[in-house]
């Protein structure tokens, strides 16, 4: 057994306090033991669900059009899904030059648009459009970006030629969004982006998602945007509901905005009690953060929201979210920012922070979840796929924290190399002092057998420890989450993924289902009921030939295994062409029987050019049951 190591040996041995600078770190000599049992799958898997935000001005408009080409190439590290864009028409952002002309005869320049798009695609993150605001041609006399429409079906018109254009240029827009925080005022209570009344809201809704799903049938919609859900009057979100529910708009998420750890909670609370209000009307309704921190934005700088005590504040709350299966995105403010805040990479060369490290360790864990002990000052996540396992350990102790980790039970064969990692005030934090911006690698254990395994070490104060093993031999490479082929924007190497559609039974419950990107997997699985359903859906396009889609079980020992998959091809409007049923189970007893690891081939018809839209789902099998669908190419 070869080691390797840059780490010194545990100074907690040796110190009761280590002195640095004129502060002191109490030093404890109690060693903590974690255990994380790769065999026992257990709880919400750790979906990538925590995804980007960044202002229009961030992209160097007025100014060099271009900057953001110095830090596009970190968004390869950090494989977010999407990442929202505020169009920010009316107000010289990325839709400046939106409904030019006349109102008869609008044009729209997408070229900055286009441009960013592709090079995001390229970089392997999704783009998802909030479309805000008021292009001057459409304000009323004396208005400003801040006002409703003076013409209702030119900002139908305006939102379906966006939604039209991105998909005639085979482009997939995961969401689109009405308007940005209609609801925030400044401390002298002026409406900071909306001037006009809550019923012009809703009308401005009910256009926009009319004009989007008439050019895309497939467009994930919705709106709200909150800046204060908390402050929210619940009679006017019951006023967009229930004007919602009576037209049969269409509304796939909500949308609302956090910035730091006292109410997020709180907010994921009122949201589902507002939906939850209405039975199954609202059971698609996902929940999106689509900004989001840990820090208020009162007096922050960048050295406070991107520093080392920042990033382990960031994985508490991530932990937090994955516990919350409604919320289907988590936007963290921000991957840029158009001035000194709460970007997570340097503006100006693109230096990558601490906080950007913890998202993309994050992002790097399977999505596979295994039981784990817990501490009361360190926390654990554990997962494992096919190629590699990872750990994640971070505290919020101001204390050196000594921890051995026992892996059992990895799902190796042989030997394995050990990697780990570290975001403290010493490693991967430039914003610390730290030369370099690289994920510092503090150790490397080679060739030690998967038997026995495990790790001591120390925790940094506030910090954060990612342990990563990998069969000796090497994993494959990673596909990016996105990428243009052929001019079309393409997911895990496989297909476009046009919408993914979530179904929330009881919103009180962590049943869960999720199409994860990265790996073209789909789950759905019972979390702590033993009764019940849980079910989700994807669109794909651009689809390849044929498909193979690979079963696999998480079981309950006390309950049998009810599952399902269905396939349906439609035309490129949404009509059905024609669907296959497969299932598992003594519940379900119509279509095809599957079984574990065995294979469902899924054949494209010849010359088809619409979507194929895969339904899956679990019910009554228990606490803890789980079914995964891999999706692939066919040979």
């Amino acid at each position: 057994m070869k080691r390797v190591s840059k780490m010194l040996a545990m100074l907690s041995i040796l110190l009761a306090l280590v002195m640095t600078g004129s502060s002191c770190i109490a030093q404890e000599t109690e060693v903590t033991v974690l255990k994380a049992d790769f065999s026992s799958h257990t709880g919400v898997p750790y979906f990538k669900r925590q995804n980007l935000f960044s202002v229009s001005y961030s992209f160097g408009l007025g100014g060099d059009s271009t900057s953001y080409l110095k830090s596009v190439g970190t968004l390869n590290g950090l494989r977010s899904e999407n990442m929202r864009v505020d169009l920010s028409m009316g107000n010289g952002g990325l839709g400046k030059y939106f409904a030019q002309g006349t109102i008869d005869n609008m044009r729209n320049e997408f070229f900055a648009l286009d441009m960013l798009m592709k090079k995001l695609y390229e970089n392997g993150t999704a783009m998802y459009l909030s479309y805000g605001y008021m292009p001057q041609l459409l304000q009323e006399e004396y208005g400003t970006f801040r006002s409703a429409p003076c013409d209702y079906d030119a900002w139908e018109r305006l939102c379906y030629d966006i939604a039209s254009h991105y998909r005639n240029c085979r482009l997939s827009v995961q969401a689109h969004e009405i308007w940005n925080e209609p609801d925030l005022k400044d401390g002298k209570g002026k409406k900071v982006f909306y001037s006009g009344t809550w019923q012009e809201y809703i009308m401005m809704y009910d256009r926009a998602v009319t004009g989007i799903r008439r050019a895309d049938p497939f467009a994930s919609v919705g709106g709200l945007s909150l800046a204060f859900v908390n402050y929210f009057p619940s009679g006017d979100a019951y006023a967009f509901f229930d004007h919602v529910k009576e037209n049969g708009l269409p509304l796939d998420f909500v949308s609302f905005h956090n910035y730091g750890t006292s109410s997020y909670r709180k907010h994921v609370d009122i949201m589902n009690s507002w939906l939850s209000s209405y039975g199954d009307t609202f059971a698609n309704v996902g929940l999106h953060y689509n900004e989001f921190h840990v820090l208020d934005t009162n007096g922050v700088t960048t050295e406070k929201a991107s520093c080392a005590d920042a990033a382990s504040k960031a994985m508490a709350a991530i932990a937090d979210l994955v516990e919350m299966p409604t919320v289907t995105s988590v936007n963290w403010a921000t991957w840029r920012d158009n001035g000194e805040g709460l970007n997570m990479v340097g503006n100006k060369n693109g230096e990558r922070y601490a906080v950007y490290h913890a998202i993309a360790v994050y992002n790097d864990l399977p999505v596979d979840r295994v039981s784990t002990t817990e501490d009361k000052y360190i926390s654990c996540m554990a997962a494992a796929n096919d190629d590699y396992a990872g750990i994640i350990l971070y505290t919020r102790s101001t204390k050196n924290k000594p921890v051995t980790v026992e892996m059992n039970n990895l799902p190796y064969q042989g030997n394995v190399n050990v990697y780990v990692y570290a975001i403290d005030r010493e490693h991967s934090s430039v914003l610390d002092g730290c030369e370099s911006d690289e994920l510092a690698c503090i150790e490397v254990i080679e060739n030690v057998p998967v038997e026995g395994l495990s790790w001591t070490g120390r925790i940094a104060p506030r910090g954060i420890v990612y342990i990563r093993i990998v069969p000796v031999g090497g994993e494959p490479e990673k596909l990016p989450v996105w990428s243009i082929v052929n001019g079309a924007s393409i997911a895990g190497g496989t297909a476009s993924v046009l919408k993914k559609e979530y179904y929330f039974e009881d919103r009180g419950t962590t049943r869960f289902s999720e199409f994860d990107l990265g790996t073209f997997t789909a789950w759905a699985g019972m979390g702590g009921e033993d009764k019940g359903t849980a079910k989700g859906s994807v669109i794909l396009g651009e689809l390849p030939a044929s498909l193979t889609v690979t079963p696999a079980f998480y079981r309950n020992g006390s309950f049998g295994m009810n599952a399902y998959l269905v396939a349906t091809y439609m035309d490129r409007d949404g009509n059905e062409i024609m669907a296959c049923r497969f299932t598992c189970g003594e519940n379900e007893n119509v279509g095809t029987e599957f079984e574990e690891g065995g294979e469902i081939r899924l054949v494209t018809p010849e010359g088809f050019d619409g979507v194929l839209r895969l339904e899956y789902g679990i019910h009554d099998s228990g606490r803890d049951a789980a079914v995964k669908f891999k999706v692939r190419k066919g040979e």
